[in-house]
């Protein structure tokens, strides 16, 4: 008996994928739940290869549009970004945002949709408003959400400081004036929506003091790693402690910069035992770079397609972040694993969870190394730990 579903839109900067991270997990949580009901028709704003999608892929169709949407040129969005409230005039000239050519755009999309009625559109991510609001036009019925998944204007603003911290000033002020850019925007345009939702609920409730009404969190999620071990394991012989992030993103060069100028001075004074740090990330700047390769006790891994030898391979997880947005993947991950986890502030940004119960709470470099030390020789500590953090990664994050 052939059951037919209703079509549904997902509109993603990136191809959906299971084993990713970051937007590309997000976008297949999407995925994987509108399937349910529906025929997705997944529309990618950036390149990919048909090689990237792998057999028995849950859409009834992939459309690429990167040669369908534009840009404006660098200079008007930076004659914009000097005089942000522009941009509520003209939207194109907003750093990152898109815009479609619309007759190519529309005829493409109704010639591969052949016809199919449209009763569900996601957007995922802010920037992606003027795709969306084009592809709504197909369906006159279809419920229409935006997945913000951060706050923009927070999680820029946020950068801009991160940025000014590591004295990149100039990067500091255009994060900043951009900052302004989404603030003006996110007060004029999601209201349009049937429903917005974002990771975290500290950025939910900001939206909601705007006098927005319809705002959801949706948390990520995640696999169960194939693999986690029945107890926690220690290697005091060798202890490794792990940092996973991309280090083309400012708030993890920062964090680096941080491990290896705050944190391993002090645990130098602190730790006798043959110890080292395990930073796995691509894309590092020449500065970065330079320094890592500078420093004995740090293993780099610059490629790694599974995450999950490292984890399994470390004594912990360290997240000492100081900017970003939404909720950090890195975190949820290392609960799954069943590892310890040492997290400032913001590494626990938009989780649910208790220091001294899923985690332990560090700011300063001498706070981090302390939390080290003692989760390195206290194996009952660090087991209590890690089975909360992955009891809670089962009960709240765990992708079903």
């Amino acid at each position: 008996m052939v059951i037919f579903k209703d079509a549904a839109i997902l509109l993603t900067p990136v191809i959906p994928q299971r084993n990713s991270s970051g937007r590309a997990l997000r976008a297949w949580n999407w995925l994987t739940e509108l399937s349910c009901d529906h025929d997705v028709y997944v529309v990618i704003t950036e390149r990919f290869e048909a090689e990237d999608i792998p057999p028995n892929y849950p859409a009834a169709g992939i459309f690429n549009v990167s040669n369908e949407i534009f840009r404006t040129n660098k200079f008007l969005r930076l004659i914009a970004i000097l005089f942000p409230p522009i941009c509520l005039l003209f939207r194109s000239l907003v750093v990152d945002w898109l815009r479609p050519r619309k007759k190519i755009f529309i005829r493409g999309l109704t010639e591969k949709l052949s016809g199919k009625s449209i009763k569900r559109v996601v957007v995922f991510r802010f920037y992606l408003h003027e795709l969306g609001h084009s592809i709504s036009s197909l369906g006159t019925e279809a419920r229409v959400d935006l997945d913000m998944d951060d706050l923009e204007s927070k999680t820029r603003m946020s950068v801009a400081r991160c940025l000014a911290r590591m004295g990149r000033l100039q990067e500091s002020i255009l994060s900043l004036m951009a900052a302004f850019q989404y603030y003006l925007l996110e007060r004029l345009i999601v209201k349009k929506y049937g429903a917005i939702w974002l990771t975290a609920n500290e950025d939910a409730q900001a939206l909601t003091r705007r006098g927005i009404s319809n705002v959801a969190t949706r948390p990520n999620r995640i696999e169960r790693p194939a693999y986690v071990p029945g107890r926690y394991i220690n290697h005091t012989v060798n202890a490794r402690f792990l940092f996973v992030g991309s280090l083309d993103y400012p708030p993890n060069q920062e964090a680096v910069f941080f491990i290896l100028n705050s944190i391993q001075p002090e645990l130098e004074k602190l730790l006798l035992t043959k110890w080292t740090f395990r930073v796995v990330g691509r894309r590092a700047p020449k500065k970065l770079l330079s320094l890592i390769e500078s420093s004995e006790r740090v293993e780099f891994c610059p490629d790694a397609d599974k995450l999950t030898e490292h984890y399994e391979n470390s004594t912990l997880s360290i997240v000492p972040l100081s900017a970003g947005g939404g909720s950090k993947i890195k975190t949820i991950e290392a609960f799954s694993h069943r590892r310890p986890v040492i997290s400032s502030r913001e590494g626990v940004r938009g989780l649910n969870v208790k220091s001294g119960v899923h985690y332990l709470h560090a700011q300063t470099g001498f706070e981090f190394a302390q939390s080290i030390a003692l989760i390195t020789q206290d194996c009952s500590l660090a087991d209590n730990i890690s089975r909360a953090g992955e009891e809670y990664f089962l009960q709240q994050h765990l992708l079903s």
